[in-house]
């Protein structure tokens, strides 16, 4: 199920390893309690919802009209078991107003995409330049009020404590490329801190510890 609202009720839902691309969507659900998440929503700067074991938010009632909202999730995944992805956090900021209706409906949250060649073990050559891009687009497809405005990305090859500027230019299709250089290390890894804006309300703030392999 997308985010919705219905009336002054709103549900959020978010699959934290789930994988993407342009012609199908997969659902990325782990044993419950193995893979520790934590979702919190807040309306402005009040937290209207906590939940401490998953991702999701069911039937909260929220304020009338158009209000600013903000929904964190922190995952994390173990190490010893999954190699890549072990941790990550997200904030996306968007609006939401009252919806007149007689059932939920889905309304639309900025999100990345993004595009980096790997191998199939999600691995990157060390020590050569690496060409990405990152992608604006709506979580369920839809259309995010607004222009993008910023795209923003660094990376880091010690598991977030030292973070490295990627310059990034705008280009045709809605995507924004740069380049970086891997570590000259085999075996290490790539993380990623990334965001978008619209002049809206709307954005997203990505953070994967260990997003790719150094082979």
């Amino acid at each position: 199920m997308y985010n919705s609202r219905w009336q002054n009720y709103m549900t959020w839902n978010v699959q934290a390893w789930a994988s993407a691309s342009d012609t199908m969507r997969l659902g990325g659900y782990l044993p419950w309690g193995e893979t520790p998440s934590h979702l919190q929503v807040f309306q402005g700067g009040t937290l209207i919802h906590d939940n401490p074991v998953g991702g999701d938010m069911q039937w909260q009632e929220v304020p009338a009209g158009n209000l600013p909202y903000r929904a964190v999730l922190d995952a994390e995944r173990p190490g010893d078991v999954f190699r890549l992805s072990t941790r990550t956090h997200t904030e996306w900021t968007f609006m939401s107003d009252t919806v007149d209706s007689d059932s939920f409906e889905s309304f639309s949250v900025l999100n990345l995409d993004y595009k980096l060649e790997s191998d199939l073990h999600g691995d990157l050559k060390a020590g050569a330049k690496q060409q990405i891009a990152l992608k604006p687009v709506s979580m369920d497809r839809g259309t995010v009020p607004g222009t993008v405005s910023t795209v923003t990305l660094d990376v880091s090859h010690d598991d977030g404590a030292t973070w490295q500027k990627v310059t990034l230019a705008k280009g045709a299709g809605g995507s924004w490329t740069g380049s970086f250089t891997t570590a000259e290390r085999p075996g290490g890894f790539v993380s990623l801190r990334a965001s978008a804006a619209t002049d809206r309300g709307f954005g997203v703030k990505n953070e994967i510890i260990r997003a790719y392999g150094l082979r």
